[in-house]
């Protein structure tokens, strides 16, 4: 049977396609040894040129020879010690030969040079430490898990500063803080309902069944404003944690053991995503099959929710439509190419951006909790923390221009806002390399 004619031009589009790109690499590759050869041709008769040195061992960095490329930075550096930029390649080919330390050393120097803001970019991406970040929690105790209220003008966020977890309400530059909540049991995880009325959060009570360590929590609703009216939604023996409005506020989604009825100890049950309709106060269960399904978040148009489930000792990110029982996997065949942390959790706290584009989460590499952004469209992802501190609980502002985050790398837990419209100023990556050496230094000894 012949082949339509429109198959057999598609085919031929993909051939060309795919040659075309061939071609390409192929001319790339030639121009590049081409460049290589001529910069080698210059060396010889110019040996003692250091930037010359340093323009080839950047190519060769480029190529992937990295002995080759260390060879002409440490010639340069022999010729001019004093060279950045030889002290900053050096420095890339450690970072990627994974010496740490010495690169991070290498870094610091280029930094520290009078041309260090070419570098500042090249090292904070090399890093994963992008943007500007600004402290926006000052007080006594602990502040943590921040969430914006639909104006992007105000935050909720829970706080020990008066010897217990209460829910707080503030600017969004952390000042006037008014606490909402004065209550015997630990109050946590606050959201803001879509129309600003409501804030939903979890409470903690004690169980009576002796083998449970933990306090199990309730899911309860109150005023924004003022704090009254408190009503509890959850009215269940069972822990309920981590609410989360829909779009336009008829649901709320959050994360419950109740189905879970083996004979176990508390931290050992199964837990899934409920949906509580704010209308008729009815609840379905939204997600199936095992594993402990945590952080719920909605999708901006309010048809599919993003959560993270332990399938295989690590946590993953899923996402599933409402009208689905089968989620889908959003980053273990793409983004991190590193591996999770066997039995231990691995990425958590998935918050989307307000165009959908966009999944800020938190994840553990290193031994640490770094914070990670993973673009849709693109399908990469981008780092954005690399701070010897723990870094969790990101949200996005309205505007998608802002990330909330809680940290303690000033001491105890804080909130902390990250710009993405601002990148990192020279004087902040310079701290936090000098951070990251301190951390490597205290692993060694």
């Amino acid at each position: 049977m012949k082949r339509p004619l429109f198959l057999k031009m598609a085919i031929f589009s993909l051939l060309l396609a795919f040659f075309g790109e061939n071609e390409k690499t192929t001319a790339g590759t030639k121009a590049s040894r081409d460049e290589t050869a001529e910069l080698q041709k210059k060396l010889r008769k110019s040996p003692n040129d250091a930037r010359l040195r340093v323009k080839l061992g950047t190519l060769l960095l480029r190529e992937e020879n990295y002995d080759a490329a260390l060879a002409q930075f440490d010639s340069a550096l022999a010729l001019q010690p004093d060279l950045p930029a030889a002290k900053f390649g050096r420095a890339e080919v450690k970072f990627l030969q994974g010496h740490l330390e010495e690169s991070l050393r290498g870094y610091l120097e280029a930094l520290g040079s009078p041309e260090a803001d070419q570098f500042v970019s090249g090292i904070a991406q090399r890093l994963g430490s992008p943007y500007a970040v600004r402290q926006i929690t000052m007080a006594p105790g602990e502040n943590m898990m921040a969430r914006f209220a639909p104006n992007g003008r105000t935050i909720v966020f829970q706080s020990n500063r008066d010897g217990n977890w209460e829910i707080y309400r503030a600017y969004a530059d952390g000042s006037q803080p008014v606490r909402l909540t004065n209550d015997a049991a630990a109050d946590e995880a606050p959201c803001v309902s879509p129309d600003g009325r409501w804030i939903a959060f979890a409470r903690a009570h004690e169980k009576d069944r002796a083998s449970e360590q933990a306090a199990a929590r309730e899911i309860y609703l109150m005023e924004a404003q003022s704090g009254n009216g408190l009503i509890c939604i959850s009215r269940h023996r069972a822990d309920d944690w981590n609410p989360a409005f829909s779009p336009k506020g008829g649901r709320l989604a959050f994360v419950s053991d109740r189905d879970d009825v083996r004979a176990v100890d508390f931290p050992e049950r199964q837990s899934d995503v409920f949906l509580f309709s704010l209308s008729d106060s009815s609840l379905t269960r939204f997600s199936q099959g095992f594993g402990d399904k945590s952080a719920p978040c909605f999708t901006p148009d309010g048809a599919s929710l993003v959560y993270v489930n332990n399938v295989n000792g690590a946590f993953e990110i899923f996402e599933q439509r409402l009208n689905s029982a089968h989620p889908n996997s959003l980053l273990s065949k793409n983004g991190s190419n590193e591996r999770p942390s066997p039995g231990k959790p691995s990425k958590g706290g998935p918050q989307i951006s307000p165009d959908g584009k966009r999944i800020v989460y938190f994840e553990k590499r290193d031994k640490n909790l770094d914070l990670f952004l993973f673009d849709r469209e693109k399908n990469n992802v981008l780092r954005l923390t690399c701070d010897p501190a723990t870094e969790a609980f990101p949200v996005f502002s309205p505007d998608g221009n802002e990330i909330l985050f809680t940290s303690n790398r000033s001491g105890g837990y804080q909130i902390y806002a990250m710009d993405l419209r601002q990148p990192v100023a020279r004087t902040e990556l310079a701290e936090t390399l000098r951070r990251l050496l301190g951390q490597q230094k205290a692993a060694t000894q």
